[in-house]
């Protein structure tokens, strides 16, 4: 990297450290710029519009200066005030109180060639939880020219999803991520947006599309294989972004997902500081009342887990790893007390057949006051609860066996996600790795890999972030 490239990679982290999570109605979007490639002038001539059945309309994510969407909290009206600014969304809620803050929705359109003259549609990928819904060939109802017509909406309490549609819809300022500043694409590179990611930042971009392919009989390689041309539109349904693509070589994307059963955890290593030493004293236990049990998510490879498709019973293929389970820990001090957070995999998250996604991540954090004191005091225990926290402060006795805090994991009503809760009723244990004590090759894949609907919460990305919203004071 030359000097200039330096500086201008130094002052875009800067200029990142200072921008700030700010309302979502104040998010100002890019404008359009005009097009200076092929890829560019193609993704604005495909670019689809947005029909809204029902929940929020999209909203900008981020501003020139970096700044981010503070989403809303799922409550009240599934549509609240979110009708003012046509270019992003900011929460996802089937009725008042479930739901999440942030949803991310994004639609892949798939052409053979841009650069000809009458450019071809071969399929459309729309985003659906977990997963796609591939229109192979879209029918001709669901375009109007070049336009795919997209619609939002959800079905009972089921979280917002895309598909086609007959219906006309909306089309808003379209931002190439090349044409970001450096600021807006650090932005969206690094702030956790909970239960929502990013589809197209550069840690998710290639296995979304990944995910997206289910097109038959690929084109051949050759000189006539289809070009990518990307569009990343700031269109955030609740964070909507719109992914353009065109038809894409998928050589390149990684296969270092294996079976959920073939990960292979982390032997529990001996610890050598006072943290892991710690960390081991205050391993808690997780009771599984219905759902997956946990399983290692990475082995010492960086081969990650494939989760599992929300069908079949809720714990169906999911009841243990022949290879043995695994609890992740990371720990630090903050706001004066010793935070450590304990985080299990499981494999997917579905209450009913087909109702759920794949892969979850659940955390727990156990404060202690003081671990050089002679007796410490856990002082407080936060359970993740979809994208909360249950937070018992301080926490009751019969939560506890010794050291060790009593989880629960399971789902209280038929359709809403599993989640975590302190109990009285015993669970087991599984070794811990921490995460300095993780090869290299393990946290890079912890930290790049894409969990779908689930995020790591231990991650650089994310680990500070979870930690201020399960702290209890």
């Amino acid at each position: 990297m030359n000097l200039w490239g330096l500086l201008t990679t130094v002052l875009a982290t800067f200029a990142s450290m200072q921008a700030g999570v700010i309302d979502h109605d104040q998010v100002v979007p890019f404008a359009q710029p005009t097009p200076t490639s092929i890829s560019q002038t193609a993704a604005i001539n495909f670019k689809p519009q947005l029909h809204i059945t029902n929940g929020c309309h999209p909203y900008p994510a981020v501003d020139a200066d970096g700044n981010t969407s503070g989403g809303l909290n799922p409550t009240g009206s599934s549509v609240p005030a979110a009708k003012a600014q046509a270019t992003v969304t900011r929460s996802t809620a089937a009725r008042p109180g479930f739901g999440h803050r942030h949803d991310w929705e994004h639609v892949v359109v798939w052409l053979k060639n841009p650069a000809v003259s009458s450019p071809e549609i071969l399929a459309v990928s729309t985003s659906s939880h977990s997963g796609y819904t591939v229109y192979y060939p879209p029918d001709s109802s669901y375009l109007d020219g070049n336009s795919a017509k997209i619609d939002y909406y959800s079905v009972l309490l089921i979280n917002h999803a895309f598909r086609m549609t007959s219906d006309a819809g909306e089309t808003q300022d379209l931002i190439m991520w090349d044409q970001m500043t450096d600021a807006a694409r650090t932005a969206l590179e690094n702030t956790d947006f909970g239960d929502a990611n990013v589809p197209f930042k550069d840690a998710n971009f290639q296995t979304k599309l990944a995910n997206a392919w289910l097109i038959p009989e690929p084109a051949s390689p050759g000189k006539d294989q289809p070009i990518q041309v990307v569009t990343k539109l700031t269109a955030t349904m609740k964070l909507v972004s719109i992914v353009i693509a065109a038809l894409a070589s998928l050589a390149s994307v990684s296969g270092d997902v294996i079976s959920h059963d073939l990960v292979v955890p982390f032997a529990q290593p001996t610890p050598t500081t006072d943290l892991q030493k710690a960390a081991v004293k205050y391993k808690p236990q997780i009771h599984i009342s219905n759902g997956c049990h946990p399983y290692p998510a990475v082995d010492k490879n960086g081969n990650t887990s494939g989760g599992l498709n929300p069908t079949g019973g809720e714990s169906a293929k999911c009841k243990g790893s022949g290879y043995g389970s695994q609890v992740y820990g990371r720990a630090v001090k903050y706001q004066g007390v010793y935070a450590f957070m304990y985080s299990w995999y499981m494999p997917k998250d579905e209450t009913l057949n087909g109702l759920g996604h794949r892969h979850d991540w659940e955390a727990c954090v156990v404060w202690v006051d003081d671990i050089a004191a002679s007796s410490p005091k856990i002082v407080a225990l936060s359970a993740s609860a979809h994208s909360g926290y249950n937070k018992y402060y301080p926490p009751s006795s019969s939560y506890f066996s010794g050291n060790s805090a009593k989880i629960d994991y399971s789902s209280s009503y038929i359709v809403i996600d599993h989640s975590l809760s302190a109990t009285s009723t015993a669970g087991e244990t599984q070794p811990l790795i921490m995460w300095d004590q993780l090869t290299d090759a393990a946290r890079t894949a912890l930290e790049n890999t894409d969990f779908g609907s689930a995020n790591v919460p231990f991650k650089d990305a994310n680990f500070q972030t979870k930690l201020g919203n399960a702290y209890y004071a």
